[in-house]
């Protein structure tokens, strides 16, 4: 009897992420270029139309002097301007499926090799219903770029930690060095998104110091490498440039004008509660459910 559960289950899980693929293409199709994608398909530093890869990267370089350190995730808004929009309709499709992928191992880890189809479509069910603006974070190319692409690359360089502390697994130079590359990307990606992982990594490597009494190469190089890459975004000389536009910018105040945005946002509906209580009943372990 197992043994024929298992290829269904399997093919479920499959068929769910398909259609969430199908779903995601269909409506990235409908979606048309849209304000700053028409400003990205052109150099930061001389106008001109965006055509070859020096030329993007000259752009890079003026925009983290001139206006943002997001030179990461612009890499890829200003580079798909040079190509049919249909690549970009295809990859951000595939992205939001990986987000859906990646949450998914982060929250089952390696407890079971089994393809639970029904905890990804209540994945997807739940960044359907609580994304805020989907069509400017998940369908419109810039904010895809800035915000779905930098959500699934911090979530998944997540997944190691998150895997060492179910088991722990030996390290090597080659992880080490390919973690510090990959940090060093991860946390150039966005402020707020790469400063949540950060939190994430630090909180992981305490548990596995305590636990350990020290941390792992790969994991030392991996948390090395993401402050790093957040401090290039966070001092890029552009920031300073804008904020000396803002004289009169007063923070505190701004945050007290705000809060009423935020509470809303953190007091979603109580169908939210229900799906997030019957989500994380199904992610229970059993044996944790036993006394």
């Amino acid at each position: 009897m197992a043994q024929t559960k298992k290829p269904l289950s399997s093919r479920m899980f499959r068929l769910v992420a398909g259609l969430v693929f199908c779903w995601m293409l269909l409506l990235n199709c409908l979606t048309p270029y849209l304000a700053d994608d028409y400003t990205f398909a052109y150099a930061f530093d001389t106008g001109e139309r965006l055509h070859s890869l020096p030329q993007l990267i000259s752009s890079l370089v003026f925009h983290y002097h001139e206006w943002s350190g997001r030179v990461i995730v612009k890499f890829f808004a200003q580079g798909f301007t040079m190509f049919p929009k249909l690549l970009f309709n295809v990859c951000n499709a595939g992205m939001f499926m990986a987000l859906g992928l990646v949450l998914y191992k982060l929250a089952v880890g390696r407890r079971s090799q089994k393809a639970d189809w029904l905890v990804l479509a209540l994945i997807y069910a739940a960044l359907w219903e609580i994304s805020p603006v989907f069509g400017q974070t998940n369908l419109w190319m810039c904010g895809a770029c800035n915000y779905l692409w930098a959500t699934v690359g911090c979530c998944a360089f997540l997944l190691p930690w998150r895997y060492y502390l179910q088991q722990p697994f030996a390290s090597t130079a080659r992880m080490a060095a390919g973690m510090a590359l990959a940090g060093l990307l991860a946390g150039w990606l966005s402020e707020n998104t790469s400063a949540g992982m950060l939190v994430c990594l630090v909180l992981a490597g305490a548990v596995v110091f305590k636990r350990e009494r020290r941390l792992p190469a790969w994991m030392a190089t991996g948390l090395a490498g993401a402050l790093v890459g957040f401090a290039l975004l966070i001092t890029a000389r552009g920031n300073f440039n804008r904020a000396s536009g803002f004289s009169d910018y007063d923070p505190v105040r701004h945050a007290l004008f705000c809060l009423p945005e935020y509470a809303q946002r953190l007091c979603p509906a109580p169908a939210v509660f229900l799906c997030d209580f019957v989500f994380a009943a199904l992610l229970c372990p059993a044996g944790c459910c036993k006394s």
